[in-house]
């Protein structure tokens, strides 16, 4: 939620609500940044304010999940939050991906959200079902961010890059990203997304 005094002809207030700290990230960040006594409600603004969320009631983990899996354009969270196989939200890339092999990939992203350090084994697991065909890209989700491990590095290239029918660029096929990125308005370099709610093409950018 936003809330600001404006300072034209006359002294007003405004509210506006999103359901996307993405959104409201860039709304802040582009639009409002000149805005003086700009304040956000509602959610952390920086990855301790989670880590002190998930402190005060570790019940809350889910609320944080979906705060980090919303934080990311084009993903969703998962409507299963218990017993989800590791999958903890997903998104819908609009054109139709293709493996290295030429093979046609399914349109899915599947994403994951860890708490804290990711293990190996966790790692391995997350991506072992996007390889083993289950989804286009994969985003494996933490709150900090942490240098990329032999594991990590192996996973990225046994998953691969894709490509699309006709373009040059490529994509990695499995994107390790953190919350700690997020607040630094660092995104991974991604394909271009359906909106999750609308099934629209998603906006690149607000401008």
């Amino acid at each position: 939620m936003t809330e600001a005094d404006g300072k034209t002809k006359a002294p007003r207030k405004f509210i506006g609500i999103d359901i996307s700290p993405y959104a409201i990230n860039q709304v802040c960040r582009r639009r409002l940044k000149n805005v003086a006594g700009l304040t956000v409600q509602g959610i952390p603004s920086d990855v301790q304010g989670l880590k002190d969320m998930y402190a005060e009631d570790h019940k809350k983990w889910m609320e944080i999940e979906k705060l980090c899996l919303t934080s990311l354009p084009g993903i969703a969270p998962n409507d299963r939050q218990v017993g989800d196989g590791g999958v903890d939200g997903w998104g819908s890339l609009l054109h139709q991906p293709i493996a290295e092999n030429g093979q046609k990939l399914p349109h899915d992203c599947i994403a994951q959200v860890k708490m804290g350090k990711p293990t190996a084994d966790s790692i391995r697991a997350f991506a072992g079902k996007l390889v083993g065909g289950g989804a286009a890209i994969g985003v494996f989700i933490t709150l900090d961010k942490y240098p990329l491990t032999r594991t990590m590095q192996a996973e990225i290239h046994r998953a691969g890059q894709l490509t699309f029918a006709g373009a040059a660029k490529s994509y990695p096929r499995l994107i390790f990203w953190s919350m700690e990125e997020f607040y630094r308005d660092q995104f991974p370099r991604l394909p271009d997304f359906t909106n999750p709610n609308t099934g629209k093409p998603m906006q690149a950018e607000i401008s």
